[in-house]
């Protein structure tokens, strides 16, 4: 079982490589799974999007999504694709080797005196070790040959963690090769696609601001149907600028407008907590597709509080047990004043009036604490003891006072900063493209933030809650800090033939 982001996130590395020894080898390493990943990409059970975990063993036979077996074709080495082609995507031969892109590039190389890597056309292969796996189509030779299928157990479709970058590199790589390999404008072509059809929502808050998040969508089981997860999460804030960067690339016009949307819901997300820094992960609730997406405080307190029957129930039982607690306790009372015998300590013990204070958290199910968070001062984590029954209301807001939710936030997964830049990327590419300063003016405000709560005396930490006054701070910091947020912080508010963006890519 291999994360996604694992085996598509170095295109763009191993390329660049490539360009700078001159040394095929590294291409062909990322080439070779760029084709499984292409070929893979319209057989899983949401095409467009691949599995946040693959199986890339090469030893499981597919299934399909009836839940049949789908043969698995072995490696060509080949100019002819393998998979099926619209007639716009027939125009262009994709080749799956080195040597046939060597032959396609020839008459323009990245270099002049770039050599071509030599490869043995007839590799010998040595005998099968014992420990090796044996395929499990019968390969004569004892490996498995097959390319990438869905990892086993439960199917999760996204663009957050762990698949983000995989998705993330399909233009950039497009822009290093400098258009001269047409794969990765159709594998991007065909996830944006999936994405806004699948992915894509608007959620209900408070003010009438036109924002969009992406979901993150889980399959059980094949003859499941799909369950949507709404959330906000950091690691997607990436999708805004790539949205820009596809839309500027590919000529998708109304790609522009989403990328906005979809950077101004992290702008968002990061003005509404205390600190003015976007928590890790939370919940919010989506608004139906073609309807007035406005501000409904009775649904979303219905969200808060969505076992409002089972919950009363329940407390109100634990009302009627605490009162017969309370007369026991009241009869071993009037034994021991009237000096009849006195009740063993045993008993008394099993007694224990305390033992029928019944208390309820002021939340409906358990929320997640981030596994690096302690006990945050300001926000107690186990929420106040309440009244078993409080009304509807009243468990709503102790809901929001206690866990410090924005309005239209149901439940705050993750409160901690890691440092992370996806959020800041979006904002300074959509700064690059456009030229409004509106980016920069938002951009300004979350430097300003970050500064503030994540500064030491020699270096910036990541916190562990953004929504408290005060946040703790964690005795460490992510190396992308320096490498990609303080990178785009300071390219935002330089001039724009800094980095020129027509000519790196990031």
């Amino acid at each position: 079982m291999s994360v996604l982001a694992e085996l598509g996130s170095l295109s763009v590395e191993f390329t660049r490589l490539a360009q700078l020894t001159r040394d095929d080898k590294y291409y062909d390493a990322i080439a070779r799974i760029t084709n499984e990943l292409e070929k893979f990409q319209s057989q899983t059970s949401m095409p467009g999007l691949w599995p946040m975990k693959v199986d890339a063993s090469g030893c499981t036979v597919a299934q399909s999504p009836t839940g049949h077996e789908a043969p698995r074709d072995l490696p060509r080495n080949s100019s002819t694709p393998t998979a099926t082609q619209t007639p716009a995507e027939g125009i262009i031969s994709y080749p799956t080797d080195a040597e046939s892109y060597r032959i396609l590039l020839e008459s323009r190389q990245l270099h002049e005196d770039a050599q071509p890597a030599i490869y043995n056309t007839n590799p010998q292969i040595p005998d099968p070790k014992a420990h090796e796996i044996p395929t499990s189509t019968g390969d004569t030779a004892g490996y498995c040959r097959g390319g990438l299928t869905s990892a086993p157990g439960p199917q999760q479709f996204g663009l957050a963690a762990p698949g983000d970058s995989t998705y993330e590199y399909l233009p950039k790589e497009y822009m290093l090769l400098g258009g001269l390999n047409e794969q990765y404008r159709t594998m991007y072509e065909k996830t944006a696609d999936a994405a806004r059809k699948h992915l894509l929502f608007r959620p209900m808050i408070k003010d009438d601001r036109d924002i969009r998040f992406l979901a993150t969508v889980t399959k059980p089981r094949l003859d499941a149907e799909f369950v949507y997860q709404y959330e906000g999460a950091h690691l997607t804030c990436f999708a805004g600028g790539m949205f820009a960067i596809g839309s500027k690339l590919f000529g998708i016009d109304n790609d522009l407008k989403l990328a906005a949307k979809l950077t101004d819901g992290c702008v968002w997300a990061y003005e509404s907590t205390k600190t003015g820094i976007m928590p890790e992960q939370f919940q919010m609730i989506p608004c139906k597709e073609d309807e007035p997406c406005v501000w409904d405080e009775a649904k979303y307190w219905k969200a808060l509080d969505p076992n409002e029957k089972e919950r009363i129930a329940w407390g109100k039982q634990q009302k009627e047990l605490s009162a017969k607690m309370e007369e026991k306790k009241e009869e071993v009372r009037g034994i021991q004043t009237n000096g009849t015998s006195p009740v063993p300590r045993s008993h008394r013990e099993k007694r224990n009036p305390e033992r029928g204070n019944w208390h309820v958290i002021a939340s409906p199910t358990h929320t997640p604490k981030p596994s690096d968070s302690s006990d945050v001062k300001g926000r107690d984590p186990k929420g106040p003891s309440i009244d078993p029954t409080p009304s509807h209301e009243e468990f709503a807001l102790s809901r929001i006072q206690n866990e410090h939710l924005p309005p239209g936030v149901v439940r705050i997964n993750s409160r901690i900063y890691l440092l992370r830049p996806e959020a800041i990327e979006s904002v300074f590419i959509m700064y690059r493209l456009t030229g409004d300063e509106y980016w920069r003016e938002k951009g300004w405000k979350m430097f300003e933030a970050i500064a503030k709560y994540t500064r030491t005396e020699i270096a910036h930490a990541t916190i562990k809650d953004v929504t408290v006054d005060k946040p703790p701070k964690s005795d460490e910091m992510q190396s992308f800090w320096l490498a990609e947020t303080l990178k785009y912080f300071y390219l935002l508010f330089s001039e724009p033939n800094v980095v020129d963006l027509d000519e790196y890519v990031l």
